[in-house]
């Protein structure tokens, strides 16, 4: 099997686990971006890390089968295993094993729902009363969970494929993660993870749109800029996160470049899994023309190839 046709199984494989249990993503999601803004404001780097991302990926998208360690200690990392199990195995071994890493995981994971739920506790009553702003910021940005994506309904995509930006999030990060672990190309790996998590983050007030080049995409990118100045207002870090997204939508770095085309591709590789599963023709059709006619993978010849192989 080629590297490119791995992935693409491994992709396939992280959505129909993502498809089961949807509120995995959503949890995901907002642990990372947690942990991101979190650790960027504290200047708490186990916290914005990318093994603190890839475990809170591990760990949500695991979590319902009990398969990240069996009662023998043997981990069973399905689909991440057939990647690089070793690395893999070696994130989950360090949280487990290392009481530190271990109790700042447990932090990300019980201050995000104790904020997504509201109920106080000791950390998230302190974490109101001396950073609102970062409470402001998180509560913009969680709101993507509810943002639908209107290619698909545009499309006509049956309800329960009906994908939220949460959704899109997680499988973009995932296909990172292993596109990381099998090329080990030479670019910032954590900068391209925290651009994926904020990527979409105009859509948190202004709604998703569709990408067409029209004059009103137009519009609504300028609408996407100006909501920088309101769900990053007053943090300490408020430019660095200002600045990834706008490295991502400026695609001037290899980061971003990459970034902007997995988010393209994560449209035409679920288009093409939702056919499989629905008999629904045609849908794959017209992302993967669309993609094809822009000749949106030009720069890469592993995601020209996966985007080729998608085809058959």
């Amino acid at each position: 099997m080629s590297k490119e046709e791995q992935l693409l199984n491994f992709y396939y494989n992280i959505v129909k686990i993502s498809q089961k249990d949807i509120l995995s993503s959503i949890i995901f999601y907002e642990e990372a971006v947690f942990a991101s803004l979190f650790g960027h404001e504290t200047k708490e780097k186990d916290f914005a890390s990318q093994s603190m991302y890839e475990m809170l990926l591990i760990s949500n998208i695991l979590y319902n089968t009990r398969d990240i360690c069996a009662s023998n200690d043997e981990c069973n990392l399905e689909p991440f295993s057939t990647i690089d199990k070793s690395y893999y195995e070696h994130i989950v071994y360090m949280f487990m094993t290392n009481p530190l890493y271990y109790q700042k995981w447990q932090i990300v994971m019980d201050m995000t729902k104790s904020l997504e739920t509201k109920v106080e506790t000791t950390g998230t009553l302190l974490l109101r009363t001396m950073k609102p702003e970062f409470v402001n910021t998180f509560n913009y940005l969680k709101r993507l969970k509810n943002v639908l994506r209107k290619g698909w309904i545009k499309r006509n995509a049956q309800k329960e494929y009906l994908e939220n930006d949460a959704t899109h999030i997680m499988q973009m990060f995932a296909f990172v993660s292993a596109y990381f672990r099998i090329y080990k190309p030479d670019m910032d790996k954590q900068r391209t993870m925290e651009m994926i998590l904020f990527h979409e983050m105009g859509e948190s007030i202004h709604d998703d749109y569709i990408d067409d080049g029209s004059k009103s995409c137009q519009n609504a990118h300028l609408e996407e800029k100006k909501a920088l100045d309101i769900v990053f207002r007053n943090l300490t870090n408020e430019q660095y996160f200002r600045n990834l997204w706008l490295e991502f939508e400026n695609k001037k770095t290899k980061e971003a470049e990459l970034t902007y085309m997995i988010d393209k591709l994560d449209a035409v590789l679920k288009a093409k899994f939702i056919e499989k599963e629905t008999n629904h023709k045609g849908l794959f059709e017209d992302f993967y023309s669309y993609e094809e006619k822009r000749n949106t993978f030009a720069s890469s010849k592993e995601l020209t190839r996966i985007f080729e192989l998608a085809k058959w």
